[in-house]
């Protein structure tokens, strides 16, 4: 019955819609009855119900973002809309599949109840107390792997390198052994990742309590892997401030991969027997797609700070992966 007296409404609508736009009436009633159109989608019951979420910052902070959200629809059995621009930039680099596209479906999303995370990092049980049967908009950074814990095998999965990114990523490693006179399958690769950057030069960030590793956490992660390790070892290293990176690692044995894309540099280090990791999602995701044994920075932000209140209080467990390893 419902449905029926909706399909009447919408008959209704749509002559008065056309008429209007036949006879060149204004362009604010045209907007007035088109978002009339909108509000009367949002209340069929017809409809998919959507989960949308607000998708912002780098590579890794997309992951994460669509991580939660993948879950989120394949839980609540909702439409995943992933705008074009950000899915775009993940599908650029990963093997994920396309979400919805439906326009109307972002407006509902945009208009409905928001629900935002207590903070960037870390589990919050609260995100998930919402309701049933109906649209969800979120918006924040979901930084923990709790929220997608059961459907962690549909990520890793989709969060597969295109070949060629990979091929790219075979070649780049290649030329770095070749410059040691080295070959991957005769040595064990350690890939390093040194993020610091805008974390040291800009102020804002340096005032709001970023916290990167010093050389000190890097040669004890080094010397942890090559106690454990047996033959030869060569170290891996990419980061955004490698003037600094090359004076901290001095091992003879370590080759620097500098200037390439994003992409090229997670993908050469998944590649690596094992992992070491600084601060950032970049890394966090880098560790998440390698193997062997994986190393944080157990310390990446200054207690007291704006920064510190946007993690978990137990960030360690609920933001780092079980299984890796933290130091400083």
């Amino acid at each position: 019955m419902r449905r029926g007296r909706l399909g009447i409404v919408l008959s209704i609508f749509f002559v008065c819609f056309l008429m209007l736009r036949y006879k060149g009436y204004s362009s604010q009633i045209y907007r007035l009855l088109y978002a009339t159109f909108d509000t009367v989608y949002s209340y069929d019951q017809s409809r998919p119900h959507f989960c949308c979420t607000v998708f912002q910052g780098g590579l890794g902070n997309l992951l994460f973002q669509y991580a939660f959200s993948y879950s989120i629809a394949k839980d609540r059995n909702l439409t995943l809309l992933v705008s074009k621009d950000e899915l775009g930039q993940l599908q650029q680099v990963f093997q994920i599949p396309n979400t919805s596209f439906d326009e109307r479906g972002h407006r509902v999303c945009r208009y409905s109840k928001k629900y935002e995370d207590k903070f960037d990092v870390g589990y919050d049980s609260s995100i998930l107390a919402v309701s049933n049967n109906t649209d969800l908009h979120f918006e924040g950074y979901f930084q923990s792997w709790v929220y997608w814990r059961d459907y962690d095998d549909d990520l890793r999965q989709q969060i597969q390198f295109h070949p060629q990114v990979l091929t790219q990523a075979k070649r780049l490693l290649a030329e770095a052994l070749g410059s040691l006179g080295k070959i991957s399958r005769e040595v064990t690769l350690v890939g390093i990742h040194v993020r610091r950057g805008d974390m040291i030069t800009n102020d804002y960030f340096k005032n709001y309590g970023y916290n990167v590793a010093d050389e000190k956490y890097l040669a004890t992660a080094m010397k942890y892997i090559r106690d454990r390790v047996k033959g030869d070892i060569v170290y891996v290293v990419c980061s955004n401030d490698m003037v600094w990176t090359k004076k901290a690692i001095k091992d003879p044995n370590a080759v620097f991969i500098n200037g390439t894309k994003r992409e090229y540099d997670m993908a050469a280090l998944t590649l690596c027997d094992h992992f070491i990791m600084t601060v950032g999602t970049f890394g966090w995701w880098t560790g998440f797609l390698a193997r062997g044994i994986i190393i944080y920075y157990d310390m990446p932000f200054r207690p007291g700070t704006p920064l510190a209140k946007n993690w978990a209080s137990d960030y360690k467990e609920t933001f780092f992966y079980p299984g890796w390893i933290g130091m400083r």
